[in-house]
C-alpha cells in the first residue's frame, strides 16, 4: 500500500479503516494490475478510503478511461471522493 500511503493526505493510520479483507484485496489488485488499471478498479471500491486514493492516483495518470472514472466519482456518497474527483477533472 505505498502508493496509496504517498496519495492520500490522512492520518499515517488511515488504512487501519480497512478490514483484513479489504486490505488483502487492495494488495491484490496493486500487485497483479499495472497502476492505471489498478486504480480504475480500486475507483470503484466499497471504501471511501480508497476511492479518494484511486481518484488522486487516476488524475496523476490521464486518460480517456481515468476521466469516464472521474466522472463517475462526481457521484460519489462520500463528499471527500467527490471533491477530489471536482477537482481533478477540473485540471482536464
Amino acid at each position: 500500500m505505498d502508493d496509496m500511503d504517498a496519495l492520500i493526505a490522512a492520518p499515517p493510520s488511515w488504512h487501519d479503516q480497512l478490514s483484513d479483507y479489504e486490505a488483502r484485496r487492495v494488495r491484490e489488485v496493486m500487485d497483479t494490475l499495472d497502476r492505471h488499471s489498478a486504480w480504475l478498479e480500486l475507483s470503484r471500491f466499497g471504501n471511501g478510503f480508497v476511492r479518494q486514493a484511486a481518484v488522486r492516483g487516476l488524475a496523476a495518470q490521464p486518460s480517456a478511461e481515468a476521466l469516464a472514472a472521474l466522472l463517475e466519482r462526481l457521484n460519489d456518497w462520500v463528499p471527500q471522493v467527490r471533491q477530489e474527483a471536482a477537482a481533478a477533472v477540473e485540471a482536464y
